[in-house]
Parts: structure tokens; C-alpha cells; sequence
């Protein structure tokens, strides 16, 4: 079974020879599809007595307890009386119109939009002299007319008018045949009805005592009569004259046997009886058995009153208890076990005209509506084949020989694939091949090839080909079979095949096909390969794992998607698959086709007969059937014809609802629909089974609404419309919008004149408190200058602080050498005065002194030690003097009081200036590399520009611990000027980097810092149009760039 269990798998049925393969003489006719409804499913009683169907599809029943409405979607019942009176008779007349009548009640079916369906009773329309009637029991439009039979008289409604026939004894039924009304009274015999006369047409003893329960036109002018006593017998028109038909006598007898209730004529021709015991029996109109309809084969039950072909060939049985839908005409009939075809199918033959079915229970031969078991078979058999004379079957028993319903063994090993030869019946078994004779003799053959053969083919060369079940393909002559193959040719994967398993070899013309679990694979003869046949069947995806099955002359193919493929020229065309997509899900093991279209196909589910050829009934054009559209608190419409436009309808009645219906009856399966609301919905929606849609809250406008359904043969129907507006709500209709707007305009004036009254009171009390608030804020505004004039300049005096520390440490070495070098200088000087008071002395106390004696006197002091030292103190005062001269310089510089405008400010300098004040702060640890260019210029404020190189240099002297290095980097980019100061100090935690810049916020001791130099600076950058950021981390430095516009200068001094 492994080889064979491939959810994938594609048959072939053969055409062969039409020598060997006659035509059946009597079609084989299966099962068709079939639906059952019970009181479970629908709103009734059991029994069920008529059905008609009106111009739209919809179903109407005569119920036990009114009358039944189907419409593919929803049932329901509408009594025609308040005690549910039974419905025994249902017409529909020339006009559309829908009669029904029961027990005491007689009236016609009424459509209101808005009210939906009614019963409309008439009764009172007959004369008062015949409301004794008990029950009617048929309704018979004619020629406008309307004849309604009862057992007691026959009415005939005309123009609102009635007439009566009374009888005597009770009418038992009546009939239209070749244009005459017809009823016949029992007891008396049949007669010809004219309004309220009738004419006796036979006084015959089978019409006056034999139960008559159908008259039908037959040949010519004659009448086909139908009793429960002497079955069907031919009439001629004047009833004077019988005749029972040799065609007619298996549905007589079958006829009476079943108690026949009724017939039905069909529109292809034949006749269909209701009976009480066994089921519907359809016949030919020359009385040939065409079908049996049974509770084996798809009915609810045997006993049947009715049946109802509607307008798509389905047909309705009405039951005791309940109805069944039978798909009669559909394409589609099958064989299983209620067919007494028990496993699934893995082989299709036609032998002698006669149709085999080979399954895994056994052997059966099919003879027209019976399946007969092959005696002696019942194991699963595998193939079969025919050489026109002898039928064979390879089973898990052995070889058979067939003939007829009986077998005979050849051999009793399980034999799997069998193929005819001249030199006997080749056939794959479980361990190679072996030769058997028509008369058993069994010969091993090939002993080189040991695997099981599941196929075996003859190719037009006279080759042989065997399908192992695991180890690839084998190809041999007949004249190999004789010896020990080494002549035998093997192929495998190395040969183009995917793989050894599961390959099955099919012919298809000249070409060889493969059928393996990935794909279709064409033999080349010239390369001896196999590659990949996907193009050949064109719209089919690559690739998929089919099995493929390939007829000598005709093949064609179904695949594992389920697609049809007929064969052309160039390989495979994708056919219509409508007609496939009726055989149930299951896995394919059988194909075969035949003239005329018919198509047979085997599995797991059983066999299918599928009728491809054009003469089908069409479906009639369908469309859906808008039920019912009812508003939320608005009017529901019931029935509305197709492209209905209702009444505008009040926007507080803007939710909806639609039911609708596909009355398409032709399929057992639930039809999905789509649909679109124009104005609302953007696009169709998607398929949905619901049969049921409701749009709530619907804006005013104008919308139409469309729906479709899907149709039994997969095309999606016609669409039906149904067009409404909703209304703008009240409060915007033009009358309201006028009250509205008249309204507005007093109130408006209204409150425009009292805001101005308030307003003017509200202006004087907002000048007086405007002027408050002004005076409150100016005094604000002063106070809050002068706190940031005094925190500003707080932080401007611990800068001068630093600064001050500076100066003093700078100026006081070159004030204490000058300090030091005033008494050297002094003495010195006290000396040389000295000298020359004495010389002065001398010269004029003694006039006339010798030169020696002064020149003895000035060598006394020494001059000239004298006079380099007094030049060495001159010059060391002079020193000292340039230098605090120059202090005072880079004092002035720094602080450029005197420079309040907009001046280009030396970058180079002002660091200078900056790093000569910070001095004592730096002292030796801190070393200072400045890489800025002399000549790097900004525009701005100098002092401001000094204090933010102060700020910023300070800080970092106090990042630094011990020992470290601040870097100062500058350069001009795009006319910005870059700087960069850089220090090793501590660091900074990025939530501290987040506040440096805040006002007061600082990382030093409370009382130390005041934490403004940061704010100032960015607060000099901003306003000098540049941007100043921070980059720290904790333990690798701090970072402040800044960015500054720039204009260079020749001379910025």
C-alpha cells in the first residue's frame, strides 16, 4: 500500500482501440449528490405534499403546517391559518401568482414590500352553497383559469369568478393532459371537465375502481395512465382503448410492487414516479428503468408523495418525513459502499463493453444501476488488463482470469502489475517478474531484477518497461525474457530521475513519461535521460509531486492541485476544471476516459462518472436575492426587486441590515458572497458565508448597496442592488439651519452687546491693575538688575580676587628689588655728596690745592666700584620699573575699561593676559601649552571675551590636582574661530556635564564658589553669537570648545 499512499497522485484513462473496447449498451448510472432536511432543519412538520419555485428561484412547499419558503440561505413558514391548517395542494399560475389550499382553506400568496409574505384567502369567493368541501387536494392552472379539486366538486376561479362541478361520488384526482382537464370520479370512470359541466369520456372498470394516480400525454394524441393495479397502460384519446407496451412492463411491475403515488414528467423527457415504498423510479417515456432513487442512494426515505424538477435540474422529493435535494442532473454520479462498491478504486478497464472496478475490497463489474461483486475475488486487487478476449486482475491472491462475474486463478502469488505479450502474461510480483500462461503454467523470468514491479508498458518500439518499486526503471525486449539480462537497461537517479522510489512509466504518442514524487520527467531517446516535463503542461506551477498516468493514443491527466489537464500537440493545456471541483477531496488512484466526454476517476472515496460533453443544462442566469433591509427604527423592506431605490429614510434610521440569498440550488455546499455598500464600503469585500451584512452609523448621503454570490459552477453571479438615502439629521436641515442661524444672530447681538458693556467695565479695572502690574514689575525688573549686577559683579570680584593675587604676586618681586636697591643707592649717593662737600671744604678752606689731594680724597671712596654699582642699582630700578610698568599694561589689557564697543580682540594676547594673572594659581604644577596662532582675531567685547578665558582657565586649575597640564588649542574654520582649552584634571559625571552651564550650580564646597562662571561665560558666548560646550568624563579631563565669528586685522593692537 506505501507505493501507492501519495496524497499526490494523477491518473491517466486509455483510450484504447475501439475494436477492443465496445460501447455498454445501457448507461452506468450511480449516485447523485444529495442533501437531506428534516423538521431539525426547517420550521415544519414531517410531511411535505408540493413544491413550486417563482421567477426570482425562491422554493415554496405544502407543509403540515403551512407553507414552507426556501431560499437557498433561510427557511421559514408561514401558516395559512391561525391552527396551522395543512397545505395539501400548491400551484403556480401563468402570471406568477402562488396558490395553495388545505383543509377548509384556499387562497393565494401575497408579496407586500413592507410587510413581507402573506396569505390572502379566497375561500369566500365560492359559491355558499359549496363550503361543505373537506380538503383540496390539487390546484390546476389553465389558460388563465384556476381548477381547484376537492373530493366533493371541482371549482374553476375565472375573472374573480367562480363555477362548481358537484358530484356525486368523490372526485379522486385530476389532471391537465393535451390541453383538456381531466378528473376521474370513482366509481363512475374519467371524464372531461368544462367549467361547471362534464362530459363522461370512459366508462372502463380500471378508471371507476382502479386507484389512478397519474395521467400524462403520450405519442400523438394518446394518454399514459399510471394505477397501482395495472401499472402503466397506453390509452388512446377517447380512453375507449388499452394497451400495455412489452417496454413498459419492468417499471409496471415495479410501479405497483412500490404503490405508485404520482408523476412527474422532466424536462428532459423522461418521467418521474413517487412511490410509497420504493422511492422515485425514473423511467424513459417508453418505459425503459433509467434510474431507481432510493434511501440507499441519497433519498431522506422510501415513501414519497412529490417530485419537483426546478429550474437548474435539481430535484425535490417530498417525503412523510422531510424533502430531498437531488442534484439529477448534475455532471457528477458516484459509486461507493450504498452502491455496494465497498474500497477505494486503484484500477479502470473497459472489457467487452463492460466496466471493471478494480478496489481494495475486490473485483465489480458495473451493469447499468447495479454493481455486481466478481465472484471468488474479494482481496485488494491492484491492476487489470485485457487483450480483447480475456479480461486479467493482479490481486494480493494471485492472477485471475475473468469472465463475467466469475474468476478463475492462474497463479496464487500476490501479483502486483500484469502486462499482455505474445509470449503470455508478463507480471510483477513480489520478489521480479514471472511469464504465466493463459492456462496457469508459471515461468520466472529476468532473474537479474529482484525489486516489485508496479507498472509495467509496452512502448511503440517493442520495448518493455517495469517500474520497481524502489530501484528506479528497467527497460527490456520480449526476446530479453528468455535470457539471463544482461541485456536489461537500468535507469536511476544517475539517469535524470530525482529518485529510485515511487516512479511510475506512462506513454503518451512517442514519448515516454516518468511520474515521480517531484515532478513530471520526459525520456530523451537520444541521450538516454529523463528531464523535467513541467513545461509541457502550461499553467501548472513547477515542481509539485504528481504521479502521472499517460494513455497510448489520448491522455489526460489530473495533478495533486486537483487541475485537469487535456492533451495537445505540444504537451498539456489546462482544461476546465469546473466539473472536477464537484468530486469530493480525496487521493486519485484511477482514471479513465471515453467517448463522448465522459471521464471516470477512482480513489479513496470511491468512483466518480464525470459527463464533460457540451449537451449539460446551463445554469440559468442567477443572481442573489436581497431578502429583507430593515433600518434600525426606520421601514424594513421585504423582497425589494433588484435596483429597488427606497423612500429617503430619517438619519436616525441610519444603521441597516441586509439578508440575502443565492437561490442557486445546483450543490450541496455552502455558497459564500461578497459584497460593496457604494458611498461607504472602498472596495468589494471578501468572500464571506454570512448571509447577513449590517452597516451602522451611517452618514447622510446616498448609497447603494451590492452583493454577489458565488454560483455552484465557480463563477461569481450577477449582482443585486438595493439603493437608499439617508437623510441630513434634524438639526441640519435648511429650515433648522435658518432658526439656527436667526437664533445665533439675536443671541450673538445679545451677548456682543453685553461683552461690550463687560468688556468696557473689564478694560478701566485691567488699565488700573496693567498700571499696578507695571509698577509692581519695573520695581521688579530694577531689583532683579541690581541682584544680577550684584551676583555678576560678586563673581567679577573673585575673579578680580584671582586677579588681584596676580598682580600683587607679579608686581611685588619688581617693587622689592627696588625697595632693596634704595639704600645701596642711597648710601652711595651720601658717599659721593659726601666727597664733594669735602672737596668743597677743602678747596675753600685751603684754596690752591693740589689736584692730588682731591684726586687722593675721590680714591678714598673708589669710583669707579662705585659708579658700577650705582649704574648695576640704576639699572636694576629701571628693571623693576618695566616691569610693573608692563603689569599695569596687562592689567589694563585684561580689564580694557576704557573699551565698552565691539573691538577685534587678540585670542593669543588675552590668554596671555589671562595665564599672567593666574600665575600664582598654576605656580609650578600645572603646566600650560598654548598652540594658538599670534594672529588669531575675534570680534567682541575684550573685557568680556578676558573674563570668559578667566572663568574657564580657573576652573580647570581647580580640576587639576597635584600636577597636570592644561592645552589651549585655536583656529579659524569657515569664519569661525575654534577654541579649545583642555585639561587632565577630575573630570565630570555626565549628569554634572548635564547642569554646568545652570545658574549656580557648582561641584565645589557650599560657600567657595557661587557657581556662576559657567553661566556667565555662556552667557558672553551666546551673546557674541557663538556656541559654547562642555565634554567630560570622570577621571580623564575636561574639554570646553567654544565658537566664535572671526574678522582678521593687520594691526589688532
Amino acid at each position: 500500500m506505501n507505493w501507492l499512499a501519495r496524497p499526490l497522485f494523477t491518473i491517466l484513462w486509455t483510450l484504447l482501440p475501439a475494436v477492443t473496447l465496445a460501447q455498454p449498451s445501457v448507461s452506468e448510472t450511480g449516485n447523485r449528490f444529495s442533501s437531506v432536511f428534516t423538521r431539525e432543519d426547517y420550521p415544519g412538520a414531517n410531511q411535505n405534499w408540493g413544491i413550486v419555485q417563482d421567477s426570482l428561484g425562491l422554493l415554496y412547499i405544502a407543509n403540515n403546517d403551512g407553507i414552507l419558503t426556501w431560499d437557498g440561505s433561510v427557511w421559514s413558514l408561514l401558516p395559512i391559518s391561525p391552527d396551522q391548517t395543512p397545505v395539501r395542494a400548491i400551484a403556480r399560475d401563468e402570471n406568477g401568482r402562488i396558490w395553495a389550499g388545505g383543509e377548509g382553506h384556499f387562497g393565494y400568496l401575497t408579496q407586500s414590500l413592507n410587510e413581507g409574505l402573506s396569505f390572502t384567502p379566497v375561500e369566500l369567493l365560492l359559491p355558499d352553497s359549496t363550503q361543505n368541501w373537506s380538503m383540496i387536494r390539487k390546484i390546476i392552472p389553465h389558460q388563465g383559469r384556476l381548477i381547484v379539486i376537492t373530493p366533493e366538486a371541482v371549482f374553476t376561479l375565472s375573472e374573480g369568478k367562480a363555477t362548481v362541478f358537484m358530484s356525486d361520488q368523490p372526485v379522486s384526482n385530476a389532471w391537465l393532459v393535451n390541453n383538456r382537464i381531466l378528473i376521474r370520479i370513482r366509481e363512475t370512470g374519467m371524464f372531461q371537465l368544462d367549467g361547471s359541466t362534464a362530459t363522461l369520456l370512459s366508462q372502463d372498470s380500471r378508471f371507476g375502481s382502479e386507484d389512478v394516480y397519474a395521467l400524462l400525454p403520450f405519442t400523438g394524441n394518446q394518454v399514459l395512465s399510471v394505477s397501482r393495479q395495472s401499472g402503466l397502460l397506453q390509452w388512446d384519446s377517447t380512453f375507449s382503448k388499452a394497451a400495455i407496451s412489452p417496454g413498459f412492463a419492468k417499471a409496471s411491475a415495479y410501479l405497483t410492487e412500490n404503490r405508485v403515488y404520482q408523476a412527474e414528467p422532466l424536462s428532459d423527457g423522461s418521467i418521474a414516479f413517487p412511490t410509497l415504498l420504493g422511492g422515485v423510479l425514473i423511467s424513459s417515456s417508453e418505459g425503459q428503468i433509467l434510474d431507481r432513487l432510493t434511501s440507499e442512494n441519497g433519498l431522506r426515505e422510501n415513501k414519497s408523495y412529490a417530485v419537483f424538477e426546478d429550474r437548474q435540474g435539481v430535484l425535490w422529493i417530498c417525503h412523510e418525513r422531510g424533502l430531498t435535494r437531488l442534484l439529477y442532473r448534475s455532471p457528477v454520479t458516484f459509486w461507493n459502499d450504498t452502491r455496494r462498491l465497498t474500497g477505494s478504486v486503484y484500477d479502470l478497464i473497459r472489457h467487452r463493453g463492460d466496466l471493471y472496478v478494480a478496489t481494495g475490497s475486490g473485483l465489480f463489474l458495473l451493469k447499468g444501476h447495479e454493481t455486481l461483486p466478481v465472484i471468488g475475488i474479494s482481496t485488494q486487487v491492484w491492476k487489470l488488463a485485457s487483450d480483447g478476449t480475456h479480461l486479467y486482475a493482479a490481486t494480493n491472491d494471485g492472477l485471475f482470469s475473468i469472465s463475467g462475474i466469475t474468476s478463475e486463478p492462474l497463479t496464487r502469488e500476490a501479483t502486483y502489475s500484469i502486462l499482455i505479450t505474445k509470449r503470455g502474461i508478463l507480471a510483477g510480483i513480489r520478489s521480479g517478474l514471472v511469464l504465466v500462461s493463459r492456462n496457469g503454467a508459471r515461468k520466472s523470468v529476468l532473474p537479474v531484477l529482484t525489486d516489485q514491479f508496479r507498472s509495467l508498458l509496452f512502448h511503440r518500439d517493442g520495448s518493455i518497461w517495469a517500474s520497481s518499486r524502489l530501484n528506479g526503471l528497467f527497460r527490456f525486449t520480449e526476446d530479453d525474457l528468455n535470457s539471463d539480462g544482461k541485456n536489461v537497461l537500468h535507469f536511476t537517479t544517475d539517469s535524470g530521475l530525482p529518485g529510485n522510489s515511487f516512479n511510475q512509466i506512462h506513454r503518451f504518442g512517442n514519448d515516454l513519461y516518468a511520474a515521480t514524487q517531484q515532478g513530471f520527467y520526459r525520456f530523451n531517446e537520444t541521450s538516454q535521460r529523463f528531464n523535467s516535463a513541467d513545461r509541457d503542461f502550461a499553467g501548472r506551477p513547477p515542481g509539485l509531486a504528481t504521479y502521472l498516468a499517460i494513455s497510448d493514443e489520448n491522455g489526460w491527466v489530473v495533478t495533486d492541485d486537483r487541475r485537469l489537464f487535456q492533451p495537445v500537440e505540444t504537451g498539456w493545456q489546462l482544461a476546465d476544471s469546473a466539473l472536477f471541483s464537484k468530486v469530493p477531496d480525496m487521493e486519485f488512484w484511477a482514471m479513465l476516459a471515453e467517448p463522448g466526454g465522459i471521464i471516470w476517476v477512482g480513489g479513496t472515496e470511491g468512483l466518480f462518472r464525470i459527463d464533460r460533453s457540451p449537451v449539460q443544462r446551463q445554469i440559468p442566469s442567477l443572481k442573489p436575492v436581497i431578502r429583507s433591509a430593515g433600518f434600525n427604527t426606520g421601514p424594513v423592506f421585504y423582497l425589494p426587486p433588484d435596483g429597488f431605490r427606497s423612500d429617503p429614510v430619517s438619519f436616525s434610521a441610519n444603521s441597516v441590515r441586509f439578508s440575502f440569498a443565492l437561490p442557486d440550488f445546483h450543490t450541496t455546499r455552502r455558497l459564500p458572497f461578497r459584497f460593496q455598500l457604494d458611498g461607504f464600503d472602498p472596495e468589494w469585500s471578501g468572500p464571506s458565508y454570512s448571509s447577513d451584512k449590517e452597516y451602522t452609523n451611517l452618514p447622510q448621503g446616498t448609497y447603494v448597496f451590492r452583493v454577489i454570490g458565488l454560483r455552484s459552477d465557480g463563477n461569481w453571479s450577477e449582482e443585486a442592488t438595493f439603493q437608499f438615502r439617508i437623510l441630513a439629521p434634524w438639526y441640519q436641515t435648511w429650515w433648522m439651519i435658518s432658526i439656527w442661524v436667526l437664533m445665533a444672530a439675536g443671541l450673538i447681538g445679545f451677548i456682543v452687546r453685553i461683552r461690550l458693556n463687560q468688556l468696557q467695565r473689564d478694560k478701566e479695572a485691567l488699565e488700573e491693575r496693567v498700571s499696578e502690574r507695571t509698577a509692581e514689575l519695573e520695581k521688579a525688573l530694577i531689583d532683579l538688575k541690581s541682584v544680577q549686577t550684584q551676583l555678576i559683579q560678586s563673581e567679577k570680584m573673585a575673579s578680580l580676587g584671582i586677579l588681584t593675587g596676580g598682580v600683587a604676586h607679579e608686581i611685588n618681586n619688581p617693587v622689592n628689588f627696588i625697595h632693596g636697591a634704595l639704600p645701596a643707592l642711597r648710601q652711595d649717593l651720601l658717599d659721593l655728596t659726601g666727597l664733594i662737600s669735602t672737596i668743597r671744604t677743602r678747596l675753600e678752606s685751603e684754596p690752591g690745592q693740589s689736584p692730588e689731594l682731591i684726586l687722593s680724597l675721590i680714591r678714598e671712596i673708589q669710583p669707579d666700584e662705585l659708579r658700577d654699582e650705582i649704574n648695576s642699582l640704576l639699572e636694576g630700578i629701571e628693571s623693576g620699573t618695566n616691569r610693573t610698568i608692563s603689569i599695569v599694561k596687562a592689567l589694563k589689557n585684561f580689564s580694557r575699561l576704557d573699551e565698552q564697543e565691539i573691538k577685534p580682540v587678540n585670542l593669543a594676547e588675552s590668554i596671555q593676559s589671562v595665564l599672567l594673572f593666574l600665575k600664582p594659581a598654576l605656580s609650578d604644577r600645572i603646566a600650560v601649552n598654548s598652540l594658538i596662532s599670534q594672529d588669531l582675531v575675534v570680534e567682541g567685547y575684550p573685557a568680556q571675551i578676558n573674563q570668559v578665558l578667566m572663568n574657564i582657565l580657573t576652573n580647570s586649575a581647580e580640576a587639576i590636582g597635584s600636577k597636570g597640564t592644561i592645552t589651549i588649542r585655536g583656529s579659524e574654520q569657515g569664519g569661525q574661530i575654534q577654541l579649545s582649552i583642555t585639561d587632565d584634571g577630575e573630570g565630570m559625571a555626565e549628569k554634572t556635564v548635564v547642569h554646568a552651564f545652570d545658574p549656580f550650580f557648582t561641584t565645589r564646597p557650599t560657600g567657595t564658589h557661587k557657581g556662576l562662571g559657567l553661566s556667565i561665560a555662556y552667557q558672553i558666548i551666546q551673546n557674541h553669537s557663538g556656541t559654547i560646550s562642555l565634554e567630560s568624563q570622570p577621571g580623564k579631563g575636561t574639554t570646553v570648545s567654544i565658537a566664535l565669528p572671526s574678522k582678521w586685522s593687520e594691526d589688532p593692537r
